[in-house]
């Protein structure tokens, strides 16, 4: 999972993990996010933190579905949002 949102500074933030399938949700265990010095042409690989975020839980169908997640970030805490797909692969074919 690749989840992009924003601190409560405003800040961009880029939200990381692998998932795997439980009981017919996708879990994702260990959730990180990164941060560096600097990006672009600057950028030093040497400066890349990987920071323990929290845990996430896709319920998904095939039209929706929801996101319920448990950060260790205090800003983040735990909460849950619906979910909609946007497209709609051509030839698939979804009653809900």
């Amino acid at each position: 999972m690749n989840w992009f949102t924003y601190d409560s500074d405003g800040d961009h933030v880029w939200i990381q993990g692998v998932g795997e399938m439980t009981d017919g949700q996708l879990a994702f265990e260990d959730l990180y996010s990164t941060a560096a010095s600097r990006h672009g042409i600057e950028y030093d690989p040497g400066s890349l933190r990987t920071i323990p975020w929290g845990k996430a839980v896709l319920d998904l169908g095939c039209l929706a579905g929801e996101m319920e997640w448990d950060s260790s970030r205090a800003e983040f805490g735990g909460g849950s949002m619906q979910l909609e797909r946007l497209t709609i692969p051509s030839g698939l074919d979804c009653d809900s």
